[in-house]
């Protein structure tokens, strides 16, 4: 990334919905200058524009963080196949006490038990399971929520 790439991410942090003509003249570029820019960023996978809806609003108001412990011969296919799942949001490998950290959104309780369920009794390897409900959101995706106490 150049600096005049670093310069359009930042104008798109503050508002991904800004025009593009409107970014050309902050950037002091003509459109078709700061659509080249944009648009290998958006290809590479550097940049995503996105919408985020809080998952409560569309009916998920039960999320959950689990943290597994996977045999490491079968890492590769349990990322796979847990990125499969429509629940999982978030899913990462990491180190520490766990291989594989997931976020997911649920439509109660009862729905997350059977997600774990069903999902963690198929995949292959798995040493352990810690799933905890999250109670209450302060910052997602970068955004102060309306999590205040």
């Amino acid at each position: 990334m150049d600096d005049l790439d670093r310069r359009l991410v930042g104008l798109l942090e503050r508002d991904a919905r800004t025009p593009m003509a409107r970014l050309a003249d902050e950037l002091c570029v003509g459109e078709s200058t700061a659509c080249r820019h944009l648009a290998p960023l958006m290809r590479s996978h550097i940049l995503h524009l996105r919408l985020h809806i809080e998952p409560a609003a569309l009916g998920f108001p039960v999320e959950a963080r689990s943290q597994l412990t996977v045999k490491h011969r079968a890492l590769d296919k349990t990322v796979r196949r847990l990125a499969q799942e429509p629940a999982i949001r978030h899913l990462v490998l990491t180190t520490g006490r766990a291989d594989i950290l997931g976020y997911s959104s649920h439509r109660s309780t009862q729905d997350l038990y059977a997600f774990t369920d069903r999902v963690f009794s198929e995949l292959e390897g798995l040493r352990g399971v810690a799933t905890a409900v999250l109670l209450r959101t302060y910052k997602r995706v970068g955004i102060v929520t309306g999590g205040a106490l």
